[in-house]
């Protein structure tokens, strides 16, 4: 799955970021280096079943 998001606001620990005109709070990690608010930044989410993870072990 990829969405874009607009970075609202960047605080201490996390930045708040509209995704479907909604708000919300995502790790710094996430973000690129150098993020500000108003930034447009393209996110992809996957799925892991936990069956795999325990095959990874």
């Amino acid at each position: 799955m990829q969405c874009f998001a607009e970075i609202l606001s960047i605080e201490d620990n996390y930045a708040v970021v509209s995704i479907n005109e909604e708000t919300w709070n995502l790790p710094l990690g996430i973000l690129p280096e150098n993020s500000r608010p108003g930034d447009i930044i393209q996110l992809q989410a996957g799925f892991c079943p936990f069956q795999t993870l325990d095959r990874m072990k």
